[in-house]
Parts: structure tokens; sequence; C-alpha cells
């Protein structure tokens, strides 16, 4: 379902995301192996077409592990008083 990965960013960013945005990025997750995409029950409200559940794969948890990581080794190189402000 994609409705609560949009608010989830949107209030995180304090910015609205573009429903076309969102698809692109979890389509592009999905081609490079990073989560799984399952067709769920069509609604009414959806005027036929199916919803559709993300799930992470192990793919992507190792990426956002790697990325985690290198994020961290990164901010902790930068020397304490380059980061403060005067």
């Amino acid at each position: 379902m994609v409705y609560p990965f949009r608010r989830e960013i949107e209030s995180r960013l304090s910015r609205n995301v573009s429903m076309g945005a969102l698809h692109t990025a979890l389509g592009r997750l999905e081609d490079k192996g990073y989560i799984k995409s399952l067709d769920g029950e069509a609604t009414e409200e959806r005027m036929g077409r199916p919803k559709k559940y993300f799930s992470n794969h192990s793919a992507g948890e190792k990426a956002m592990e790697y990325t985690k990581d290198t994020r961290n080794e990164l901010w902790s190189a930068i020397p304490k008083n380059a980061l403060q402000t005067k």
C-alpha cells in the first residue's frame, strides 16, 4: 500500500510528494530487487484497480544496512569543530 509511505515521507520532509514520484521510486527499488510487490484486491474506490502491497527483500535489507553504515562512517570522519556554527 502506497499511502502510508507517502504520508510518512511527507511528514519527515515537511513537503508534498507526488504519487508519480513515489511510484517511480518504488518501481526502481523493485527493479533492483530491493523490494517485492504483490497485487491485492480490487476495490470500487480504486475503480476496480488492485491495491499494491510492498515488502522488503533481503537484498533491500542489505542495501539499507550498507547505506546506513556508509553514512555513519562519513559523518564520523568529519571533525567535530567543522560542524560547529558560530
